[in-house]
Parts: C-alpha cells; sequence; structure tokens
C-alpha cells in the first residue's frame, strides 16, 4: 500500500474529527461484520477527494500507461495521434513482467537478458476517448509473443496548464 492510501485509510476515531455520515458513506464502505471502528476502504481516489477535498463531478480525464516493446513505439505513437490526442511522454524503462527469463542469441552468444528494455508511454487525455485508446495501442503493440506489454488506465483528478493557469479539459 503506499502511503497516500495509508494516509487515506486513517479511520476517523483516530485523527478526533467526528465525520458526517454522507462523508463517511462516501469514503468508505461498512463492513457489517465489524464494529464501528473497522472500514474497508474505497480504493477509488476520485471519491475520496470529491468528499474531502471539495471536488466535484467525475474524473473526466484520464491517463493511460503503456509499457511496449520499443521497436512497437513509433507505430503506437501513430495510432495514438490518429485517435486525436497529441501530447505523450515517452521514457525508456527496464522491467519484467510475468513471464520467465529466457535466453537470447547475440552475435552469435547465448545471453540471459533479465530486464529487458521496453518503451512506457503516458497519455493524458478526456475520458470517453479511453476505449479508442486502449484499442489502437493494442491492435499497433501485440504480436501474440510473451512480453507484448501492459496497458494501465487512471483516473486523474485535475489538471494544470502552469503558463496561463488553465485547469482541466482545458489544460491538456
Amino acid at each position: 500500500m503506499c502511503a497516500a492510501s495509508a494516509a487515506r485509510c486513517i479511520p476517523h476515531f483516530r485523527d478526533k474529527t467526528p465525520w458526517t455520515h454522507s462523508q463517511r458513506s462516501a469514503a468508505f464502505n461498512r463492513s457489517n461484520e465489524h464494529d464501528d471502528r473497522h472500514w474497508r476502504f474505497d480504493p477509488c481516489p476520485a471519491s475520496f477527494a470529491r468528499v474531502n477535498f471539495g471536488i466535484c463531478g467525475s474524473c473526466p480525464l484520464i491517463r493511460v500507461i503503456c509499457i511496449i516493446r520499443p521497436h512497437k513505439l513509433e507505430a503506437v505513437k501513430s495510432a495514438i495521434a490518429a485517435v486525436g490526442v497529441s501530447g505523450m511522454s515517452v521514457t525508456e524503462v527496464r522491467g519484467t513482467g510475468n513471464s520467465e527469463e529466457k535466453a537470447s542469441w547475440f552475435g552469435g552468444e547465448q545471453q540471459l537478458i533479465a530486464l529487458p528494455i521496453r518503451s512506457r508511454l503516458e497519455v493524458v487525455a478526456p475520458d470517453e476517448l479511453q476505449s479508442e485508446i486502449v484499442s489502437a495501442i493494442v491492435s499497433q503493440a501485440q504480436t501474440g509473443e510473451h512480453g507484448d506489454g501492459k496497458i494501465f488506465v487512471e483516473p486523474i483528478l485535475d489538471s494544470v496548464r502552469v503558463r496561463t493557469q488553465e485547469r482541466g479539459l482545458e489544460a491538456i
């Protein structure tokens, strides 16, 4: 559990500030088999932020993070641009997922590559483009072999353009 999640999980009896019923029900799901001191945390950061920080409405923005093979990067970038998303961040990363380590042939020798190089691409876009972005990534990055990559989708609570202080959809 990350530090931000742990900070949100502090029950109301520890910080001495009583929560109203609407705050409690929005941020936590009550568990019937325990008394009032035990709560099961709702993992959605948007519901917590709406209750505790006054952010209203659903999350209009998402962040799509994909980790793909480096030679598929140009095709994926073009497919995302065709959907209508222009801004993206690309990072070279090393890592391994669920697949086992296996030896590959390089220069006539068999070598074990423990942490292969991958490309990490991040895109922030309106929520309604989620399915189009994910299908564009899958169609261009899929080879059918182990190590094709992963796609993660997260809600973004707010965005701010530093230069003009625009917020939300206008900032992206």
